[in-house]
């Protein structure tokens, strides 16, 4: 038996034998053309997956803040104050301690918020579609005093 030996052939010497038929000059253009285009649908493409990103992102911190929102219980006679407590989301919903960044001044009012995000989590897992381990969460708690 005998084999028929080819030539090992470049993936793209068809390409290059098409431009070359076409004239360098005209090839040139035709190539520009089409990187063009292909950077128009790359940007496309980024652009679409930023928004998927930051309609998932929008969505999973909004569950976050109803959840916390749901556990808040506001004490009686709280003055109008606000706290700002922070902590981390890890990719299975686990959370760190909350850290008070900004202290309404009364102690009672900024261990509300914190027990309000204790008693919230552990939340559901960060979605896949944001692609990252963690997410860093910041809830301002705002206490009005209710009318009587």
């Amino acid at each position: 038996k005998s084999y028929i030996h080819l030539p090992e052939v470049d993936k793209f010497s068809s390409v290059k034998n098409k431009l070359d038929s076409l004239g360098s000059k005209y090839g040139i253009k035709k190539l520009d053309k089409l990187a063009a285009v292909k950077s128009e649908q790359d940007k496309d493409i980024q652009d679409n997956l930023k928004l998927v990103k930051s309609k998932a992102l929008s969505e999973y911190v909004g569950k976050i803040y109803r959840r916390v929102y749901s556990f808040w219980k506001t004490p009686l006679g709280a003055v109008k104050k606000s706290a700002t407590v922070s902590f981390t989301v890890f990719s299975k919903g686990n959370i760190n301690e909350p850290v008070i960044r900004k202290s309404t001044g009364v102690r009672n009012l900024d261990s509300a918020a914190v027990t309000a995000i204790l008693d919230s989590a552990p939340f559901s897992p960060i979605p896949d579609a944001l692609n990252r381990p963690n997410l860093k969460i910041n809830i301002v708690f705002r206490y009005v005093p209710k009318k009587t």
